[in-house]
């Protein structure tokens, strides 16, 4: 099906086509008025797609043009391990400096009984 204002090829089938043309109208009137509706289109538009199985075989197995392998060694944790502990430690330090000081007591107050 082609296209009518780009003169393209349309992926889409003419069915699902319409089903979605009439859920993006502008007049509610024309939109479907229930769920019930709009499932009973997209079954009857379900039934007019080929099935994964047909459209792709079914023994049909996605290959990649190479084998993808990670080795993780312990030479290649050191330096994220490193990191890890200095930014800890920097915690740490930062708060142990400028964080509240449990000894210091800045306001008492003295409430009758």
């Amino acid at each position: 099906m082609k296209c009518p204002k780009c003169e393209t090829q349309n992926p889409l089938p003419e069915g699902l086509n319409k089903l979605i043309l009439r859920c993006l109208e502008k007049d509610k009137a024309k939109r479907y008025q229930t769920a019930d509706e709009l499932v009973t289109d997209l079954t009857a538009v379900k039934q007019t797609l080929p099935s994964a199985d047909r459209a792709f075989g079914a023994k049909t197995k996605i290959r990649t043009s190479r084998e993808i392998r990670v080795k993780l060694t312990p030479r290649k944790l050191i330096l994220p391990a490193a990191i890890i502990v200095i930014l800890a430690i920097a915690i740490v330090l930062a708060l142990s400096l400028f964080g509240p000081h449990p000894g210091k007591i800045d306001y008492l107050a003295v409430l009758p009984l």
